[in-house]
């Protein structure tokens, strides 16, 4: 399967002077080494991660447009052990395979089309289907869940599409599909079908959505009678920028409560002429809601205040709290641009739980004391 993928989009390049103009070709190489004092019995970890998301553009004619994005990765130690998890792509578990030397991975990441009109636009394949204007957790977005966690992560496509309508410029109706996340079964069980529309004004912004999971398996939640779920987001550009995102997922089988709720709310805020930043965003989450995913806890906060101290050099300081057993994972960031389009990327995190040693966020779940992850990044 890796070869035939490899082979296909290889052809894709080669053959691309067919449809005239050639395509366009950008991505990025990270090359990282990450190092952990681990809670276990090991009193050291190590990481090396070799990850290229490669991504391909072509314009065949001014109407349809071909998408394709792979990433590659070649890992050992915490990220291989990990199954993949680790990885800068955030790739799902178990999908690296393991060989001597290093386990490695392709994935196909987004292969799609669009064709665009002069009010529709049709989109259809491997693609990312984003709900919601909330920046760290998205509740909206429950197709392609976020983990702040996994900062740097690609996000996540389905298989599906959409048709979009453009009433006007600043307004905008969908309807799209996409197919269960039980990939193998024949059935189509747990199929997604929906409409989300989309209004700017002048200072605001808001974004309603609708969408019908058929019966069949519903991850969190079972579903013989299918699932329903309602979605509201709404962006301010004020003084601060505020947010807003909520998405309420009903089970007619089972009633509506408060348990099938996700809600987030935040700001952003920049000040000293653009050089200084901060962002917070607080979430709730019924113990019964879907997105955000693989969460312990109900309610969590998020913070950064981030510094430019040029053009090509920032860092930022932040971190994650939830607020139900004081777990909290704070992180530094830097990264500067030393040549151009060659950077030099710095994350630590160190992980606690002083008042409850099984604390979701601190070493005992985390698996880490500390965690320190220093990548040179390539753009091209």
């Amino acid at each position: 399967m890796k070869t035939k993928t490899s082979a296909f989009f290889l052809f894709l390049i080669l053959s691309s002077p067919l449809w005239g103009e050639g395509p366009v070709f950008s991505g990025i190489l990270d090359s990282s080494l990450k190092l952990a004092a681990p809670s276990g019995e090991e009193t050291f970890s190590y990481g090396l991660e070799e990850y290229a998301n490669l991504r391909l553009q072509q314009d065949m004619g001014e109407r349809i447009v071909f998408y394709a994005a792979l990433n590659c990765i070649a890992a050992a130690g915490i990220p291989a052990s990990a199954g993949g998890a680790g990885t800068s792509a955030g790739t799902a578990g178990g999908t690296l395979s393991p060989g001597e030397n290093y386990a490695a991975a392709l994935e196909l990441e987004r292969l799609y089309m669009k064709v665009r009109g002069d009010s529709f636009d049709a989109e259809g394949g491997l693609l990312r289907l984003a709900f919601g204007y909330a920046q760290v957790w998205g509740p909206s977005d429950f197709l392609n869940p976020r983990n702040p966690l996994i900062p740097d992560a690609r996000p996540r496509a389905v298989l599906g599409g959409g048709l979009s309508w453009y009433p006007g410029d600043m307004s905008m109706l969908r309807i799209f599909a996409a197919a269960p996340r039980d990939s193998v079964n024949p059935s189509g069980a747990g199929s997604f079908f929906g409409a989300m529309t989309e209004l700017h004004l002048a200072r605001a912004s808001i974004q309603a959505l609708y969408a019908y999971e058929s019966p069949g398996s519903g991850g969190n939640i079972p579903n013989p009678w299918g699932l329903h779920r309602g979605g509201l987001s709404l962006k301010l550009d004020l003084a601060l920028g505020l947010t807003a995102d909520i998405l309420y997922t009903l089970d007619p089988a089972r009633g509506g409560d408060e348990k099938g709720l996700a809600a987030s709310a935040g700001f952003d805020y920049s000040f000293g002429g653009g050089d200084w930043y901060v962002l917070g965003e607080y979430l709730y989450r019924g113990e019964e809601a879907d997105n955000p995913r693989d969460l312990e806890n109900q309610h969590y906060l998020y913070g950064e205040l981030l510094y430019r101290y040029s053009e090509y050099t920032s860092c930022s300081l932040g971190g994650i709290l939830a607020l139900e057993d004081l777990s909290v994972m704070p992180q530094f960031r830097a990264e500067t641009e030393f040549l151009q389009g060659l950077s030099f990327i710095l994350l630590c995190r160190v992980p606690l739980a002083p008042y409850r040693s099984g604390g979701e966020l601190g070493p005992g779940k985390t698996g880490a004391y500390a965690i320190i992850d220093a990548r040179i990044r390539l753009r091209f």
